[in-house]
């Protein structure tokens, strides 16, 4: 399974890092990828998540 997780600025991407975080817990956790449509995403590759793609700046 893999999950893609979609962000509309930090506020939500600091959501989506802790949903991940507990996910990346579990023996099974899924691949995952984010797609920030605000912002550079930044606590995702903070976290050592792929960013699917870049939609503006």
């Amino acid at each position: 399974m893999k999950l893609l997780f979609l962000s509309n600025g930090h506020g939500e991407d600091e959501i989506a890092i802790r949903i991940i975080k507990r996910l990346q817990s579990s023996p099974h956790c899924p691949g995952i990828t984010a797609l920030p449509l605000v912002g550079n995403g930044y606590a995702y590759t903070r976290l050592g998540i792929p960013l699917l793609d870049r939609v503006s700046r």
